[in-house]
């Protein structure tokens, strides 16, 4: 989705490389518990049953305990094509890559949210992987479906309102 690199050569072996890992990752997770049909409403009613807010460890503990590994790239070629995310599908199972780099937790919380979006949604097909590219202006003006479901399957999860957004409030400048 929103590659920016040489789509012939450069997101086959992305995708390639992000299936190879998925399929070790999912080899060292024993135990699996479906996500298909998840419902953000309801994941987020279980996360705030225990505290009044979800964190990045919150998602981080929740996908590792049903067997849905998810680890932080520090390749160079995946961070110059500017990649963000990508959910892997090989044999049913699924893991999480993640790219990008923030100092805020809220941030990554909310790639990983929207990437159990896509995944929850039916979006990733099996053996292939979906990668999400880092956010600039002309990507969020091209956003597909699937993109805007999982971004808003991410802010339901988070904030409660698939609609949710961010507004200046007084005069700042």
């Amino acid at each position: 989705k929103n590659f920016k690199g040489d789509e012939e050569k450069d997101r086959p072996a992305i995708t390639a490389f992000g299936t190879s890992l998925g399929r070790m990752l999912v080899k060292a997770t024993p135990d699996f518990v479906p996500l298909e049909g998840l419902e953000a409403e309801g994941l987020r009613r279980s996360f705030l049953s225990r505290k009044p807010f979800i964190s990045l460890i919150d998602l981080l503990a929740f996908l590792w305990g049903i067997g849905v590994p998810v680890i932080p790239l520090r390749v160079f070629p995946l961070v110059a094509k500017r990649m963000c995310a990508m959910a892997v599908r090989v044999r049913g199972r699924y893991a999480i890559l993640l790219a990008q780099d923030s100092q805020y937790p809220a941030n990554i919380a909310f790639h990983l949210a929207h990437e159990i979006g896509h995944i929850a949604l039916g979006h990733v097909g099996e053996n292939s992987a979906l990668i999400d590219m880092e956010d600039t202006n002309e990507a969020r003006d091209a956003k597909d479906d699937e993109e805007i479901a999982a971004d808003r399957f991410a802010l339901h999860l988070l904030t409660g309102s698939p609609d949710f957004t961010v507004g200046k409030a007084g005069e700042g400048h």
